[in-house]
């Protein structure tokens, strides 16, 4: 705030708000022209200027006007900034693969932005290769291998920062192309990310080109699988050979029905429709709930009603023609005794061996 008081005085004779600001402090195209304050982007020079100091500065250059700008302009506001977009925030691409890396540019002037590179920078090492503009605004890179070699594979993943740079026929400095989208590489090995077959054939194939080899039994990428047949081979359309239940509770409940059944396993189908009707307890039916049902490795099920008062049998989850089963859950006969409405205790009875 900026007051002026008269000398002698406390109470100022007359104040407002008065603020101060660095338009060079913006760096990119698109925080420049989005910024609070009057402030003009040079795209030839790349530089951030206040509004008053346009024309002096960034004289005869290309600018995008800042949407605090007063007056009406061609070029205002960040989206009018160069930069790159991407179908996907994140490319995916396999550990040791070789890869040309395409993104579409908008905004470009033609004029000046002849000269195009792309970085990839993995952890504190940067990588940069040569790149050529299509006629329909694609920057297309030079072929780039992705080793996973330092990288730090979080969860079978790695990110990879990227880059597009220009720069002119004239001058070899180099430029950044605003991303907005944030568009990065992630690379991905599939032996990270899934240990068994269930959990392989359940990863993403928009993002994962991954499969089980049943003869290594790993998940790999289909080139690293020297299959023999067709059974060799498991893509994400498939069903896993051997289902397994690893446990379950509770293990037992009223014959009346309506336990809520958890079984937890490895390669217990891929979605609600390959586990729908496939469970069945004690020779009864159990409606498996789709909600939460977690993927290859959980299902969830209500008990039905069982047709003999005290029984028990094996938990039977069916897959197509591949079947496993555990002993032993229990229907038991629960004897509650009510005093003035109350349930104040109860007793369970199984006839046969525990």
């Amino acid at each position: 705030m900026l007051s002026i008081v008269a000398e002698g005085r406390i109470t100022p004779i007359a104040s407002t708000n008065f603020s101060f600001y660095d338009c060079n402090r913006y760096t990119t195209c698109s925080k420049c022209a989005k910024s609070e304050f009057p402030c003009d982007w040079c795209l030839e020079s790349n530089e951030c200027v206040a509004g008053k100091l346009t024309e002096d500065k960034c004289r005869k250059q290309h600018i995008v006007n800042g949407l605090n700008r007063e007056g009406h302009s061609r070029r205002k506001g960040p989206q009018k900034c160069p930069h790159i977009v991407a179908p996907h925030t994140k490319l995916y691409v396999a550990a040791g693969e070789r890869r040309n890396i395409s993104v579409k540019v908008q905004n470009l002037d033609p004029i000046f932005m002849t000269e195009f590179r792309c970085q990839f920078r993995v952890g504190s090492v940067e990588h940069e290769k040569s790149a050529v503009k299509t006629f329909d605004d694609n920057i297309i890179c030079d072929e780039m291998q992705f080793d996973h070699y330092g990288l730090g594979m979080s969860g079978g993943t790695a990110p990879v920062e990227f880059n597009v740079v220009w720069s002119s026929s004239d001058s070899s400095k180099k430029h950044t192309l605003d991303n907005v989208g944030g568009v990065a590489v992630e690379v991905y090995k599939c032996e990270a990310l899934a240990s068994n077959c269930g959990r392989c054939l359940t990863l993403d194939g928009a993002k994962y080109e991954c499969g089980w080899c049943a003869i290594d039994s790993r998940c790999v990428r289909p080139m690293a699988c020297l299959a023999k047949s067709p059974q060799d081979w498991l893509n994400s359309t498939q069903l896993c050979a051997n289902p397994a239940i690893e446990e379950f509770a509770p293990k037992k409940g009223p014959v009346g029905g309506k336990t809520k059944l958890r079984i937890t396993g490895s390669n217990l189908g891929r979605r609600y429709q390959d586990v729908s009707g496939a469970v069945i307890v004690a020779n009864v039916q159990c409606a498996v709930i789709p909600a939460e049902y977690q993927p290859a490795t959980e299902i969830v099920c209500e008990t039905g009603k069982a047709a003999i008062k005290n029984s028990k049998g094996p938990i039977v989850v069916s897959l197509g023609n591949l079947f496993f089963f555990v002993w032993i859950f229990a229907y038991v006969w629960v004897l509650g005794m009510r005093f003035r409405g109350q349930l104040v205790g109860y007793r369970s009875y199984f006839i046969g061996p525990q």
